[in-house]
């Protein structure tokens, strides 16, 4: 099999409003649907919680509460238990019209791990094994970034996901933030939910004033996505992030909104040689 070198593109992002195209059709504006200071429905647990994420789950025992939720770092409007293991949260949201929403980007400020799920379904993850127990620990430190003058995480979901998983009236955000370790001193909670309205009519919140809408790159050409996860590339040692790689296939067009379709996971990083040089690992090679 001969492989094929790839074309990284990078992604700059604009503080003015915008425009763009990709296969779900143009973006007028940016509103959020979720914001972390919303009013939450969330619990400790301490046992494992059958079918939590589900639309359908009864949590009206649940405590609630103001976002951010957590503990020790001052950024949580609602403070759990100090040693707090886990958190899971619900917020049950409401969708004017789906026809006009093009696609989403779920924004995470955590520490140290996470799962988010939309109406029952997965759509962003870091620093936790699948299926964990609710006393689970994260597989690496994070710390919270919003509280530190920095952006939170980004996970975009594309137009394909958004139609099939958004549904008009009652929607269902859930997230589970777990600690890396027990006897940590800290654990935050953050999440926000961005959506592209094809129109002009404004039907929900504004985004956060961090906020920066991207500009969705379409092409003929496989697209690379690499994601740091707030961390410096240095060089050495190398740092462990996440990268996507998208291609359609021959003649076929390209967004950085379609899912990562030939690779998905986690590559090692550095610079190498001359400071513009970056050298990369990953454990799946890009093959034609």
């Amino acid at each position: 099999m001969k492989s094929k070198f790839l074309i990284l593109f990078l992604i700059f992002y604009s503080t003015q409003k915008s425009f763009a195209q990709c296969s779900g059709g143009i973006i007028n504006h940016w509103e959020s649907c979720v914001l972390d200071n919303n009013t939450w429905k969330y619990k400790v647990p301490t046992a494992n919680i059958a079918n939590w994420t589900s639309p359908a789950f009864n949590d009206a025992s649940w405590a609630t509460g103001n976002g951010g939720i957590g503990f020790g770092d001052g950024d949580d409007a609602t403070v759990i238990p100090t040693n707090s293991i886990s958190v899971y949260m619900r917020k049950t949201f409401n969708i004017v019209d789906t026809s006009m929403v093009h696609s989403a980007i779920f924004c995470m400020d955590y520490d140290d791990g996470f799962i988010a799920y939309l109406n029952g379904v997965e759509i962003a993850r870091s620093n936790m094994v699948v299926n964990p127990a609710f006393n689970a620990t994260a597989t690496a430190a994070h710390e919270a970034r919003l509280y530190q003058g920095y952006q939170p995480d980004y996970f975009t979901i594309s137009w394909q996901a958004i139609d099939t998983l958004l549904k008009n009236g009652s929607n269902v955000l859930c997230i589970q933030t777990h600690n890396s370790a027990l006897n940590s001193d800290d654990l935050s909670s953050r999440p926000f939910l961005q959506l592209s309205i094809k129109n002009a009519v404004y039907n929900y919140s504004p985004t956060p004033g961090w906020f920066t809408p991207p500009y969705f790159l379409q092409t003929n050409l496989p697209i690379i996505s690499i994601n740091t996860l707030g961390q410096t590339i240095v060089d050495d040692p190398r740092i462990i992030c996440d990268m996507g790689i998208i291609y359609n296939g021959p003649g076929q067009q390209n967004c950085i909104l379609d899912p990562f379709n030939n690779y998905s996971g986690k590559i090692s990083i550095e610079f190498r040689g001359p400071p513009h040089k970056i050298s990369l690992k990953s454990p799946m090679a890009f093959q034609r």
